[in-house]
């Protein structure tokens, strides 16, 4: 058995403090653990791999910065090694700061259940839910 969708939201915490990595290491990084994490699943038939989707994004600017290397990073492994994977940046105006983040500039409950609220609809479309 095997899930239907992998959904991933990291990369924020290596642009929270120097030395932050070069385009490259991240890429190269964020590339190794899709690979990582799909390996699992490519002896299925493709109508049964899941779906993967990268989403990067939020309220901060640690929120963001990586970003642009997220979804570089997404859409070659989409057009190289994994067909089923996607990108969907999270809105700046999505989620409030302080009001929505608790220890450590993670989201808070509230912050979450807003944050799956707001992303629910990328992941109906995609999934064609």
């Amino acid at each position: 058995m095997s899930p239907d969708l992998i959904i991933i939201l990291l990369g924020t915490n290596d642009y929270y403090s120097w030395p932050y990595p070069t385009q490259n290491e991240f890429i190269a990084g964020y590339l190794t653990m899709m690979h990582n994490i799909v390996s699992s699943y490519r002896y299925l038939p493709a109508a049964l791999q899941p779906t993967v989707i990268n989403f990067c994004g939020g309220t901060m600017d640690n929120d963001r910065a990586p970003c642009p290397n997220v979804q570089q990073a997404s859409q070659l492994f989409g057009a190289t090694s994994y067909k089923k994977t996607y990108y969907v940046e999270i809105g700046q105006t999505w989620l409030r700061y302080p009001e929505d983040y608790g220890c450590l500039d993670h989201r808070n409950l509230k912050g979450q259940q807003i944050l799956a609220a707001k992303l629910l609809p990328y992941v109906k479309k995609i999934m064609n839910w």
